[in-house]
């Protein structure tokens, strides 16, 4: 009965290709094959049989200029099926490993549409599974859990395989009192300046349970006190100066270097930077000192920024791309007063202008997302503002021709990201689109 049913869905996927559009079902359902075919492993005598599941997504739509009887995407995606059944099936066209970084959208988008889809059906269910087992250890064990840098790049399934293991972790940590804490899945053990508990991802659960025994959670505790009263001090010292907020670089937030510049500023800020509520929306980030003559103003500091040095030391900067001020751990309040006050202007101007910007961008985006019908259109970490801004006007200007190549079809209810390169993310989450594309 299952390969009866799978071959008649077989033949309905079939025609859907052929005839550009789907018949008899909701439109967008995933595929899913079940098919019963004999055991290659088991001996010639024995009439062991296999079970072979395969969820496919919709099949792309036909270009019928391209002279094809279905898209090359539906080929690959039989050929996947046939090749899990056991069954050789040659295709001539675009295979997988062809380059299409700097393709047509007329090339790239069916393939990457398709690609986008099964990627996506895939790791739905990882995702599903990761949000649960998350939810389990801080229901369950009164544990939450925060993945590191080298971890965040990980399928959803490899996360959910090391959640597993942080289970089994606790589970051999019987003694340890670990509710309230928050584990930090990454590189290394310790307690970082968060009051995270670190755990490297590369070790196994023994090693774990072993650490999770060990650790010092009074620290993790008196470290997140510590960083909540620090939070307090930055809001009382920003309203006291009229800021919006006053911060710091990830390495010096949690340093006796930086408190005593909050204090100091908060003992010699009696009074708001003038004019008064002039700069209520104006950022103060906190860098490093630096050495003499040294240029940029630590993390945070963008291209576009000057140099704005009263006393000579380096750390003082305006930041003209982002709009905000930088000024060094080791100022006084005066030095900070007479710099907001002398630069202030500057930045401000700097962060209206990029707040407009953006409004125009957001315009465009929104504009794209409707005429291409798209579930959502965004910007590559990195692309700059302006190059989004050209991509989403030309993705306007050729609308008629995307859609007089069956593209726009294609591209309806996918999330498109502008980037550098045609990509698909490997987890489906998003077609990436060269920001100069060809159409």
């Amino acid at each position: 009965m299952a390969n009866e049913h799978s071959f008649k869905l077989l033949q309905e996927y079939l025609d859907a290709a052929k005839s550009g559009g789907e018949k008899g079902r909701t439109a967008g359902s995933p595929y899913n094959f079940e098919f019963y075919v004999p055991d290659e492993k088991a001996s010639p005598d024995s009439a062991q049989l296999r079970r072979v599941a395969l969820t496919l997504p919709p099949p792309a739509r036909l270009d019928f200029r391209s002279g094809s009887d279905l898209p090359a995407t539906t080929h690959l995606a039989l050929g996947k099926l046939l090749g899990a059944c056991g069954v050789t099936y040659e295709f001539s066209g675009r295979g997988e490993g062809e380059d299409m970084s700097h393709a047509s959208l007329r090339r790239f988008v069916p393939g990457a549409a398709g690609a986008q889809r099964e990627r996506r059906l895939q790791q739905m269910t990882a995702a599903q599974e990761l949000g649960a087992v998350r939810t389990a250890l801080r229901v369950g064990r009164g544990v939450t859990v925060a993945f590191g840098g080298c971890v965040l790049g990980l399928a959803p399934h490899e996360r959910v395989e090391l959640l597993q293991r942080l289970a089994k972790a606790l589970d051999s940590a019987q003694g340890a009192r670990l509710r309230g804490v928050q584990v930090l899945l990454g590189e290394g053990y310790g307690v970082d300046n968060l009051g995270r508990l670190c755990l490297d991802a590369s070790d196994h659960a023994l090693l774990w349970a072993k650490h999770l025994l060990e650790a010092d959670v009074d620290k993790c505790a008196a470290r997140r006190e510590a960083v909540a009263r620090l939070s307090v001090l930055e809001t009382s010292v920003a309203g006291a100066c009229g800021l919006a907020m006053v911060y710091s670089t990830p390495g010096l937030r949690m340093t006796p270097e930086y408190t005593a510049f909050l204090v100091g500023l908060a003992a010699g800020g009696h009074r708001p930077m003038r004019p008064l509520g002039a700069y209520h929306e104006l950022p103060l980030c906190v860098v490093p000192m630096r050495a003499q003559g040294s240029t940029g103003a630590g993390a945070g500091a963008a291209s576009g920024q000057e140099s704005a040095e009263p006393n000579g030391g380096g750390g003082w900067a305006v930041n003209t791309e982002l709009g905000f001020l930088s000024v060094p751990v080791n100022a006084s309040a005066a030095e900070v007063h007479h710099f907001v006050e002398a630069c202030g202007p500057e930045a401000l101007a700097a962060m209206r202008r990029n707040r407009e910007a953006a409004a125009a961008a957001e315009d465009l985006r929104a504009a794209a997302e409707r005429r291409l019908r798209l579930r959502r259109l965004g910007r590559e970490a990195g692309l700059s503002m302006p190059r989004f801004r050209a991509a989403a006007l030309r993705l306007l200007q050729h609308a008629d021709a995307l859609q007089a190549r069956a593209c726009a079809d294609l591209m309806s209810g996918l999330e498109i990201v502008i980037g550098e390169v045609n990509s698909v993310a490997p987890d489906g989450a998003h077609v990436a689109i060269a920001w100069d594309f060809d159409v």
